[in-house]
């Protein structure tokens, strides 16, 4: 089995947490909060937020925080433990507001934009949510209208000027416990209402950690948001790691692949991750491969990254390290990680599980273990994984068993521990018995030169009951027959896998994870 090595392994030790014994790192901070603390006495003058014109220097965003969190709580009398919900974008007053209510001991609750009021005000009801921050009064209006909750608002305009509190001897905050929940992150929810995963200032450390160590990031890193900030990766890998790190963090407020390459050019962005998609993206803007950018770790996950995806970023970013990270809310992002050593070695593989946490397959319906090289359920537990579900004992049973959390992805392992992810266990499509595994057949059509994006799913059929459609976007300008994509597949893969349908799109359904979204295509 692959090692990560004792300079990235040293001082972890076994502690006892929840009753289970698990592997950490003994040197770390105790909370969020100290974090900010020592990278603003580290680097005062170093900046830490870049949003538009507005550059925040660390010494600035301390005491801006600083000054909030005594706000929220003598003035407005919140306590430790009640909740406060974010509903903002990528902005620098998304991080002050974040960063003060875990100073002032309350629990975020990062809601995405992009829902609508009635999709928002049941995570909102459900997290009995004490205030919430918001950026426009119409939007306000319109959730008081569907809450059955009393919730304070606040608005962004208000919070550059500290909600108008002037800087002050700043009175004793909450003391907090490294266990204290920090974050409520609901699923993405493409099923069913989403479910509110309790992450701990513990958890998130941690998390931190593993991507200083397994990335190799230093607080001289600069990183650039693209992805949404209240999702966990843009949270957790970008932005807890980088305060935590005392790097410089530059907020993309909405996604724009060109106006991404510019903002990495000028700021010499040397960090960022995103999924695949994303990258793609980026290599379809006009003379892109102009930019002088000075990428050095690039980070890629939310899917499995393809041959071609990967060799194409190799070729125009020889310089730069890629590679694949694999996590979910509940695993608080950095679950399994692969070295930067072994990345062109197994492309493909969302890597090996990260210092802190240990990972098995299961046989999906016996639930007993399965022979290397065979495909089961990923099973994961240590210091990343969630203490479960908001007000929701019934899935956190369900889905945490003994201390390992129950992803509900299907992958194989290898000889050297590398995980292959095959697919979701509700996305497998089922031929006549014949297992298939979507991941499968996107990589045989992804290959064809003139496709872009691919997403396979299972679609009835009276015979089989199941039968493969294909999704195909392709590279802009070429044109596609669906005969050429099942000739192509045809050619690559068994019979039973070979897509029945192949249907043309522009572009492909997401949720904000940037995850396609296979429900609506089988709709």
């Amino acid at each position: 089995m692959y090692a990560w090595g004792n300079e990235i392994e040293r001082d972890i030790i076994t502690e006892t947490v929840n009753g289970l014994s698990i592997p950490t790192y003994e040197s770390r901070p105790v909370n969020l909060p100290n974090t900010l603390q020592t990278s603003a006495l580290l680097h005062p003058e170093r900046v830490a937020l870049v949003c538009g014109d507005t550059r925040i220097t660390y010494e600035d965003f301390y005491r801006r925080v600083l000054t909030i969190a005594t706000y929220l709580h003598d003035e407005c009398n919140f306590q430790r433990g009640e909740r406060i919900a974010i509903i903002l974008k990528n902005t620098a007053e998304f991080c002050i507001m974040t960063y003060a209510a875990l100073f002032a001991g309350l629990i975020v609750v990062p809601i995405s934009t992009k829902l609508r009021p009635n999709e928002m005000a049941v995570l909102l009801n459900d997290a009995k949510v004490n205030g919430i921050v918001i950026d426009s009064d119409e939007q306000a209006q319109a959730l008081s209208a569907l809450l059955i909750i009393k919730a304070r608002f606040f608005y962004q305009s208000s919070v550059m000027s500290n909600f108008g509190v002037e800087y002050q001897d700043f009175s004793p905050l909450p003391q907090l416990s490294t266990h204290d929940p920090a974050f409520i992150m609901y699923t993405s929810g493409t099923t069913g209402n989403p479910k509110g995963v309790v992450l701990s200032h513990f958890n998130a450390i941690h998390g931190a950690i593993n991507y200083e160590r397994c990335y190799g990031l230093t607080s001289a890193d600069k990183t650039i948001i693209a992805v949404p900030i209240f999702h966990g990766t843009g949270l957790m890998a970008q932005l807890v790691t980088f305060v935590y790190l005392g790097g410089t963090i530059v907020l993309l407020e909405t996604f724009n692949a060109h106006q991404m390459l510019e903002l990495s050019e000028k700021e010499q962005i040397t960090h960022t991750i995103c999924v695949p998609t994303i990258y793609n993206l980026l290599m379809q803007v006009p003379n892109y491969s102009n930019y002088n950018l000075t990428y050095r770790v690039l980070g890629t996950g939310g899917a499995p990254i393809s041959q071609k995806l990967f060799q194409n970023i190799k070729n125009w970013l020889p310089n730069a390290e890629l590679l694949n990270t694999y996590g979910l809310t509940e695993a608080t992002s950095p679950a399994l990680m692969t070295p930067k050593e072994m990345a062109r070695h197994k492309i493909g593989s969302i890597g090996i599980a990260s210092p802190v946490i240990e990972c098995r397959i299961i046989d999906i319906d016996e639930g007993g273990p399965v022979k290397t090289g065979q495909p089961g359920e990923i099973l994961l537990k240590g210091a990343l994984i969630t203490s479960g579900y908001w007000n929701n004992e019934t899935a956190t049973r369900e889905t945490i068993v003994d201390g390992w959390l129950h992803t509900g992805d299907v992958g194989w392992m290898d000889d050297d521990g590398f995980v292959y992810l095959c697919d979701r266990i509700k996305n497998m499509i089922n031929r006549g018995g014949e297992k298939i595994y979507s991941i499968e057949v996107e990589d045989v059509i992804s290959s064809h030169p003139e496709v872009l994006e691919v997403a396979a799913v299972g679609v009835a059929d009276e015979l089989y009951g199941e039968v493969v459609k294909a999704v195909v976007i392709p590279v802009h300008g070429n044109t596609l027959k669906a005969e050429d994509i099942i000739s192509w597949a045809s050619e690559r893969l068994a019979k039973f896998k070979v897509p029945r349908f192949v249907e043309f799109r522009d572009s492909l359904p997401r949720n904000a994870a940037g995850k396609v979204v296979k429900s609506s295509l089988r709709e």
